[in-house]
């Protein structure tokens, strides 16, 4: 049957649709992947991988308002690193759980927005997921950035917690 099919092809070096149809892989330029399968691929993997991390990240807010800081710290990478202000880093699972068990209780975060982009000048797969909402306290309320990277593995590698709010206003918030 391929014989009848190559014979009635008018150009050996094109495949006809009979071609394809009976051998789909036999011409070498569909054997090699094409540069946009190849981009659509790597497209698709930094889609799932944003998702994922956008779901660790929901993950991280929903254990901190529920006030499971261990949960929330087990979501970083083990040597991952929460970067608060006005503060060093805070290195570990354990040194973030007992770090948010000191700051964070009472306080609830509420997200407003959240975008994932790739960090493509790394050699690995990161995933930078900025997002914006509010820290409310029984005491105040303050805008607040919070810009995460996360790995392929969908750990937090680091958060920076960033105030947005003007100086005077962060005036009352000292301790």
């Amino acid at each position: 049957m391929k014989a009848d099919i190559q014979s009635t092809s008018a150009h050996p070096t094109f495949p006809t649709s009979a071609h394809l149809l009976a051998d789909p892989l036999a011409h070498s330029a569909y054997n090699q992947p094409s540069a946009y399968s190849q981009l659509t691929q790597r497209e698709l993997a930094e889609s799932h991988q944003s998702k994922a991390a956008k779901q660790q990240i929901l993950a991280y807010f929903a254990a901190l308002n529920t006030g499971d800081f261990l949960a929330s710290a087990e979501l970083f990478a083990e040597d991952g690193q929460l970067l608060p202000p006005f503060e060093s880093a805070i290195v570990g699972q354990a040194a973030i759980a007992e770090y948010l068990k000191a700051e964070a209780k009472g306080m609830q975060a509420v997200v407003q927005s959240v975008d994932a982009q790739p960090l493509s000048e790394t050699t690995q797969m990161m995933t930078q997921i900025q997002v914006i909402g509010q820290v409310q306290a029984p005491l105040f309320v303050v805008n607040v950035g919070w810009l995460f990277v996360v790995n392929e593995r969908s750990e937090i590698v680091s958060l920076k917690i960033k105030l947005l709010a003007a100086l005077k206003d962060l005036l009352h918030l000292k301790r």
